[in-house]
Parts: C-alpha cells; structure tokens; sequence
C-alpha cells in the first residue's frame, strides 16, 4: 500500500477522479461538522425514455413505465442517455 502524498501544508490529502475518463482531478467536499463526504449524485425520472440533453456527465434517469435506468454519457444530445439495466 502506497502512502498518501502530502500537501504543501505537509498534511496527508484525498484526491478523486472522475469516473468518466478515471484522469481528471475532481474536487472532494466534506461537512465541517460531521467531516463527512457530500456527494451529490442527482436523479430524475419520468415516463419513458429521457428525451431532454443531459445537463452534466454522470446524471441518472429512472424510467419509471419501462422499468429502465440510464446514465448521461455526454451533454452534447438526449443521444448521450445510455441504458445502465
């Protein structure tokens, strides 16, 4: 096990990467109360297949009739909405 890389205030930190291309950095928030992690992992849903562009990679629809869950893959079309089930 590798140890954690230090910062410049010689303090052990976390690091994340996005899970779409497992590179980009990605910024970590925490509570300052509770020091837990804050994630923010949005899901929609409706009837039917997604028919809006996806506003951020990595969004999640519930396709409530067809029992079907899709991930956004891209924010370029409704195109980018990918069935996950």
């Amino acid at each position: 096990m590798t140890r954690a890389k230090k910062d410049d205030n010689s303090v052990n930190s976390l690091i994340a990467v996005s899970s779409v291309d497992n590179e980009t950095v990605v910024r970590l928030v925490a509570d300052p109360v509770t020091k837990r992690l804050l994630v923010d992992w949005p899901v929609t849903s409706g009837s039917g297949a997604p028919s809006s562009t996806p506003s951020r990679i990595g969004r999640l629809y519930i396709d409530t009739s067809g029992e079907k869950v899709y991930i956004s893959t891209g924010i370029a079309s409704s195109a980018n909405w990918k069935i996950m089930n």
